[in-house]
């Protein structure tokens, strides 16, 4: 059985941290992926090494539509059947012993048929699973949860197709991007009290600076949120904006420079260095780097490079305030992982 290369780095981590007996608190989940393999593959990490296929034999695990979170202790995946596609939880084994996704138990009764289900995420706060999911293969996607006491598929938006979102990490509100028609027409940015689902839109994109898909990278104080836009609709002149919330309403600005062409792989990484700087990855020199961006100054700094592209970052924060970004790196000749940390708490002087 072979996995894309970025589905294996990220369920290699969150099965192998475990093990390892890593420290840090840390939250991975998935991506879209850029391609398979032909050879098995094998994830090292801090001296130790996992083959990720084998955890998934005998399992009809769906590679796209899985989340999980060390800190909260959860795992959620979906596996299909002959009946339909069920979600499942484990709870993560603590630190020496090993996941056994074999045993994992069904975190809603409610199976998944004749639709796409996928962008899992899981609040930081309380491990509630949110994912996004359509009816009747529609393409018309909206927002769900599934909270912890709960087996309970829980509508959450009412929208016409939702491009994006992310949870405040205290877990009390949620930015979705609302697109109202076809691609290219106009995109609302809701925010959710979860407490009481009051839903409101805080603003509309315009065709200078247009929404697209994205993650909504919320700001660890929660003061304002970071999306990817396109410059006039282009895929090429990627940007990002920072909203802050005022008032009831947002304030945006810009936090690129707006010459720079090429900018297709421009993608927010779910976390930031601390509460000015945003995560992102980006091309520079031809290779994909990790880059922070402060959103007060619009200023960025190089994080972490590598000689291959940077595939995935994943930023982890202990109880006493360090801020550890881990990244992962495919030599896609030879099929091996690369994988990277780096102390990124402190603002360069």
């Amino acid at each position: 059985m072979n996995i894309p290369i970025r589905f294996s780095v990220q369920l290699a981590a969150i099965l192998l941290l475990p093990l390892v007996g890593c420290s840090e608190k840390a939250s991975f989940s998935n991506l879209s992926d850029a391609g398979g393999q032909s050879e098995p593959l094998k994830y090292e990490f801090r001296g130790r090494a996992i083959d990720v296929e084998r955890y998934l034999e005998g399992l009809s695990v769906s590679p796209s539509s899985w989340v999980g979170n060390i800190d909260k202790g959860v795992f959620y995946f979906v596996d299909k059947s002959a009946d339909g596609k069920m979600i499942k939880k484990i709870t993560l084994p603590g630190i020496g012993e090993q996941a056994d996704l074999s045993r994992a138990e069904l975190a809603t009764d409610e199976i998944l048929k004749n639709c796409t289900a996928g962008n899992f995420r899981v609040s930081p706060a309380d491990g509630t699973l949110y994912l996004t999911k359509d009816e009747n293969n529609n393409e018309l996607f909206n927002l769900f949860r599934v909270r912890p006491e709960s087996r309970h598929l829980e509508q959450v938006s009412h929208a016409n197709f939702v491009s994006g979102f992310g949870i405040s990490r205290d877990g009390g509100r949620l930015i979705y991007l609302d697109r109202s028609g076809n691609e290219g027409t106009r995109i609302s940015t809701h925010l959710v009290d979860l407490s009481t689902m009051e839903d409101r839109i805080l603003r509309t994109d315009d065709e200078h600076l247009q929404n697209t898909w994205s993650l909504v990278s919320w700001q660890p104080n929660g003061q304002g949120f970071v999306v990817r836009v396109n410059k006039d609709g282009d895929r090429n002149l990627g940007q990002l904006q920072y909203f802050k919330l005022v008032n009831g309403g947002v304030e945006a600005k810009t936090l690129l420079p707006d010459q720079v062409a090429n900018r297709y792989a421009l993608t927010l990484v779910d976390g930031w260095a601390n509460d000015t700087e945003a995560l992102y990855l980006d091309i520079q020199d031809g290779v994909t780097k990790v880059f922070a961006v402060n959103v007060e100054t619009a200023t960025s700094r190089l994080v972490l490079e590598g000689e291959t592209d940077v595939t995935k970052a994943v930023v982890s924060r202990n109880s006493d305030g360090k801020v550890t970004l881990f990244a992962s790196s495919v030599d896609r000749k030879s099929t091996r992982l690369n994988s990277s940390h780096t102390d990124i708490s402190r603002m360069p002087s």
